[in-house]
């Protein structure tokens, strides 16, 4: 899957300069919005961007061009507003982002175009304190769980509960962002 993944976003950052090469001389630098944590005042960015700024890779290869990689770290709250307006005043090139930001960019007449779709594969974590004695969503029913409201994630969450049988009103819903629902899991 990693591979796919690699292959993918190294053919994505070839169409972006062989495009860029056809049509006009070659950009100085490629910016790439994406939804970052702050740690230590320092953003750390997860998933496959996550691991493309890990690897060096694609900042490499753009650098060898003379291209300057730029990533830009967005807070989750608001990070699909602070993309479309990227997006419209051209201040950002590619960007990581959810369904529903999409839909609202379209809606408004902001152009875009999915290149690289999530879809499965995309790792998130139900996690428990280290004292816990859960091993399954199951034995959390009845229990306080910290979940983003509205968020994408909480319908793929609310499928998985359907899968096990269960539904959101079985658990005691906290709306809480990531980072504020690890610092409360701590």
């Amino acid at each position: 899957m990693q591979g796919l993944w690699r292959n993918t976003l190294a053919v994505m950052a070839g169409l972006l300069i062989s495009v860029t090469a056809l049509a006009n001389p070659a950009p100085e630098s490629v910016k790439i919005a994406i939804v970052a944590f702050t740690q230590g005042g320092k953003p750390v960015f997860g998933g496959i961007a996550g691991r493309v700024i890990e690897d060096g890779w694609l900042e490499q290869q753009l650098s060898q061009r003379g291209i300057k990689l730029q990533w830009i770290a967005l807070p989750h709250a608001g990070a699909g507003p602070q993309i479309n307006e990227g997006f419209s005043n051209n201040s950002i090139d590619f960007a990581v982002r959810g369904d529903l930001p999409s839909v609202i960019a379209g809606a408004g007449g902001v152009p875009g175009k999915l290149i690289v779709p999530g879809g499965s594969g995309n790792n998130i974590y139900l996690v428990v304190p280290t004292q816990s004695t859960a091993k399954s969503i199951e034995d959390l029913k009845g229990q306080r769980l910290a979940l983003h409201r509205g968020r994408p994630w909480e319908f793929a969450f609310s499928n998985f509960l359907a899968s096990k049988g269960l539904k959101l009103d079985d658990f005691k819903i906290a709306n809480l962002n990531p980072q504020v629902g690890a610092a409360a899991v701590s």
